[in-house]
């Protein structure tokens, strides 16, 4: 299994590994597409023939979630490194269990890259399609859009993102949220598990009448700030998550607000922190 690193937070947190796309790194890995009946305990059998033969599996993605009884389909990656079976002997093997309906051997397309090409696109499990982004093609966003328009491509980037956090309205009030803080607390889940950056609400007070309409959120690990960081931004450095925030609230409160980043990595703050007020 792969190690995990954790950061600075009061909480331990793991990276997620991308399962579709791997780097052998030395290793002498090997895919599985496997279609099988979605019955209790049919992991189980798969899991058990490399546990046999002391393989060590490497990482499982699924396909699109299915009813009981149908059939569903996997990617399988073990490492063979270290194994006196050869992956076709394995391929055999899972074959011949009830429960799996096909069986095909996967071999590193490339010296160093072993790529999942049977499962495409990526959905989460309500079957909204994601695009992943990778840190170099963040960097062309962020910095290359600061570089070549200046604060006019700041401009940009926080009102596409004021237009996504618009949209996002649309998608709690579809789930059944209608309150402004739980509509945060679900857009900081999203923003958590598509790997943009982990939130916290730190101070609410929107709708109470004996305190000023202030919200403040606190931001570990902001893509754009750590991007920006490593190429030797030192001011505050969050446009998109900053409208995408300012967007989601303007739609649900019809009022115009200011966002601010008060706080940043770049400036050498151990975390962000969005300030959120309310124009009269």
């Amino acid at each position: 299994m792969p190690n995990g690193s954790h950061g600075g937070l009061s909480e331990l947190l793991d990276p997620i590994l991308i399962g579709n796309l791997l780097y052998l790194k030395g290793r002498r890995l090997a895919g599985f597409y496997v279609r099988v009946y979605n019955r209790p305990g049919v992991l189980a059998d798969i899991a058990s023939i490399f546990k046999r033969h002391r393989i060590n599996l490497w990482n499982i993605v699924f396909g699109a979630r299915v009813g009981m009884g149908e059939v569903g389909t996997g990617f399988i990656v073990a490492d063979f490194t270290e194994a006196y079976v050869e992956p076709e002997h394995i391929r055999r093997e899972i074959e011949q269990l009830d429960s799996v309906d096909y069986v095909e051997l996967v071999r590193p397309q490339f010296p160093q890259i072993l790529a999942d090409t049977r499962h495409f696109p990526i959905v989460d499990d309500a079957g909204a399609r994601y695009i992943m982004v990778s840190e170099e093609a963040q960097k062309a966003i962020v910095l290359r859009i600061k570089e070549k328009f200046g604060p006019s491509g700041n401009a940009f980037l926080y009102y596409q993102g004021m237009a996504v956090g618009e949209a996002f309205k649309d998608h709690c009030i579809s789930l059944g949220v209608s309150d402004l803080k739980k509509a945060l607390e679900l857009l900081l889940i999203y923003t958590l598990t598509t790997g943009r950056y982990k939130g916290e609400i730190l101070e609410f007070s929107y709708g109470d009448p004996l305190r000023e309409d202030r919200i403040v959120l606190r931001i570990h690990h902001n893509w754009e700030c750590v991007v920006a960081k490593r190429h030797g931004f030192r001011e505050p450095a969050s446009f998109y998550e900053r409208g995408v925030v300012a967007g989601l609230i303007q739609a649900f409160t019809n009022k115009s607000v200011s966002v601010d980043e008060k706080k940043c990595i770049c400036r050498g703050d151990p975390y962000c922190e969005f300030h959120v007020t309310f124009r009269e």
